[in-house]
């Protein structure tokens, strides 16, 4: 017997399923049903100050200044809270090299 006639069908739909769930996807995206959570938010923006203040007393220029060693100090602990380790990594995001 041959089973050309309901595989054609079959793999169909399949793959208007599996557009569907795409389709579904992109839509929760820009409607906002996947967004981040509020304490993403409140870390980027912990960090966001942090680095205005480190800027704000010139330690992007020149990190001997005096306070930029505290500074530096608070600017990469708030940046391990989003996931960034390295110490050389939050100061350069910081100050946007």
């Amino acid at each position: 017997m041959s089973k050309k006639g309901i595989e054609l069908p079959v793999n169909a739909l399949i793959i208007m399923f599996l557009a569907v769930v795409v389709l579904a996807g992109v839509i929760a995206i820009y409607t906002g049903v996947w967004q981040p959570s509020q304490k993403t938010t409140t870390q980027a923006s912990d960090f966001n100050a942090e680095c205005a203040k480190y800027s704000a007393i010139g330690c992007c220029g020149d990190d001997t200044l005096s306070g930029c060693s505290t500074q530096k100090s608070q600017v990469v602990s708030k940046a391990s809270t989003l996931g960034i380790t390295s110490a050389a990594d939050a100061v350069k995001r910081c100050c946007g090299e």
